[in-house]
């Protein structure tokens, strides 16, 4: 971030309007610095060796300009020079300040970045202390720039001697694509125990029917000693689909516990769609009752796939956290107690965390 700080102060000058409304915004968002212009109070007045003036609320107060009112009938309007209020001390209601479109002042951008001259942020020689703006009720009267400055962008970083700028910065525009979710289940052996298919039937269920967003793509995967593909990507339009979909959840169990095999059975469903694994989501439930995983930590942390961990019971492999930790995935824990809804309560967990937030589910 500091170096997005320091190309806004140096190149701005050769940007256009709408990159410095751009910077504005970035530094309300980033900094937390406030706008230098106030609509509650666009006037102030100022004292000056002892004559009062009526001043816009700007910085810097360097920027010159015309106190206006216009008034229109129709098709007709007129300007007129606004007139002092003795009772208020400011200018009447209606008022305008409009300023000059040449100017010779470089600050502020947090206030006027539309003039063309307007390059910088208000600093300690430019802030305007008097004017009645949010940026000095906020920050006990100290300039943008100050409070740029101690930030923790800057506060620990040294100031750039060379004479060469920075490189300008560059920005890419990365589109979003539908959500790629396979199901990987266990049905090994050790899954008949404590019922743990039939919850894990249950659960995995309530993610396809009231969960899993619409229009994403999902796929089920079954594994014990081999792998198999029991539904390819279908895309969630409507609620047949879902209907669908649930008919392939697994109801037996048997042979051993091959996660890998799993793993890559997931992944070879998505690549039936998508070329690479980017971004492309694998559910991973099992009772982790497997002492190989090793052997695929590397793929998996290759591939590009978010993976999250849903274990169950007491005796999973600890190289599941490995799985969700190297891939940024979520990961929960389910106890085989009998009326518990660990496995449900996981499942919901698991949201999309883009795309159309209307069609995500919230647990109440």
């Amino acid at each position: 971030m500091t170096v997005v700080g320091v190309i806004f102060r140096i190149h701005i000058c050769s940007c256009s309007s709408t990159a410095k409304v751009f910077v504005h915004e970035w530094a309300h968002l980033r900094w937390g610095v406030f706008d230098e212009y106030s609509y509650d109070a666009p006037f102030y007045v100022s004292v000056n060796s002892g004559k009062e003036t009526v001043e816009a609320t700007r910085c810097s107060a360097d920027i010159t300009g015309k106190y206006i009112v216009q008034s229109c009938t129709k098709n007709n309007c007129t300007t007129r020079e606004c007139e002092y209020d003795q009772q208020t001390k400011l200018f009447e209601a209606g008022c305008t300040f409009v300023p000059d479109k040449r100017q010779n002042v470089r600050a502020s951008i947090m206030n006027m970045q539309s003039l063309s001259s307007v390059v910088e942020f208000c600093d300690q020689s430019t802030h305007n202390e008097k004017a009645t703006n949010l940026q000095n009720k906020m920050c006990n009267y100290k300039s943008t720039w100050e409070v740029i400055m101690n930030s923790t962008d800057f506060s620990n970083t040294s100031a750039i001697n060379s004479s060469s700028p920075p490189f300008e910065t560059s920005f890419s525009l990365l589109q979003t694509k539908d959500r790629v979710v396979c199901l990987v289940l266990d049905v090994s052996g050790s899954m008949i125990v404590y019922n743990r298919i039939k919850r894990l039937q249950q659960a995995a269920e309530i993610f396809l029917l009231q969960i899993i967003e619409m229009d994403s793509w999902v796929g089920i995967v079954t594994f014990e000693s081999t792998a198999q593909i029991t539904c390819n990507l279908q895309q969630i339009v409507n609620e047949t689909v879902r209907q669908d979909l649930i008919t392939y959840l697994p109801t037996k169990t048997d042979g051993g516990t091959n996660i890998c095999a799993g793993v890559r059975k997931g992944f070879e469903v998505i690549k039936q769609k998508y070329s690479n694994l980017d971004g492309s989501e694998i559910v991973l439930l099992t009772d982790g009752e497997d002492k190989n995983m090793n052997n695929c930590l590397t793929e998996v942390k290759n591939s590009g796939s978010i993976i999250h961990i849903v274990a169950l019971g007491s005796n999973a492999a600890q190289e599941l956290e490995q799985f969700s930790n190297m891939t940024e995935g979520l990961k929960f824990y389910a106890t085989d107690t009998v009326d518990s809804n660990g496995l449900i309560d996981a499942f919901s967990g698991i949201s999309s965390g883009s795309g159309n937030i209307s069609e995500q589910s919230i647990q109440v």
